[in-house]
């Protein structure tokens, strides 16, 4: 399972192999949750 494979399978509540450690991570979960919140705005229309 890729670095990215982990953070995804976590993000969607899922149990990953191991703990994914990510430099990366603060900016991909912002920007996950920004695009959640775009999608629900984009629904409430």
């Amino acid at each position: 399972m890729t670095s990215r494979e982990r953070i995804l399978t976590a993000l969607d509540h899922r149990e990953p192999d191991r703990v994914p450690l990510e430099g990366k991570i603060t900016t991909f979960v912002r920007d996950h949750e920004n695009i959640c919140r775009m999608y629900e705005a984009a629904s409430d229309v």
